[in-house]
């Protein structure tokens, strides 16, 4: 089953990314504050259900997608799907404590709001940076849950 989620964790960004290994374990690790994902752990799994987990689960799930989407409506220059791809993005990323995710994600709704969507292809590379290293944390995470 983890090499199932590792797998698919994996599987999840390869269109904006850069190689796996390429991003060091230390970056790997600061791409999920710890403390934010703590606060979740102890907010959501009070009554004995992994929820948390599958939080985690959801969002590696949906961040192809959503980067999809995001490269999509710049490539359309579509600025209201730009936010909203953006704004969504940013919402499951500050909830699992991606704070450099939810920050570059902050910035495409500004630039969306602006109109100035065309503005926004020079935030792409930063954004598969990111979703490479929070790939590896989210399977670095899940590795170590499935050897607990």
């Amino acid at each position: 089953m983890a090499r199932l989620v590792r797998s698919a964790i994996c599987q999840v960004v390869p269109k904006f990314t850069v190689p796996f290994g390429s991003v060091p374990d230390a970056a790997a690790a600061e791409a999920i504050d710890a403390g934010v994902l703590a606060r979740l752990r102890i907010d959501c799994d009070s009554q004995g259900a992994p929820l948390s987990d599958e939080l985690l689960e959801i969002y590696a799930a949906e961040l192809q997608p959503r980067l999809g989407a995001i490269h999509d409506a710049i490539s359309r220059l579509d600025a209201s799907a730009l936010n909203h791809a953006a704004h969504a993005l940013k919402g499951g990323s500050s909830l699992i404590g991606a704070r450099a995710m939810a920050e570059l994600c902050l910035q495409l709704e500004q630039v969306a709001r602006r109109g100035a969507t065309a503005e926004a292809g020079a935030l792409l590379p930063e954004l598969g940076r990111e979703a490479a290293r929070l790939c590896e944390a989210l399977a670095a995470l899940s590795e170590r849950k499935a050897d607990h």
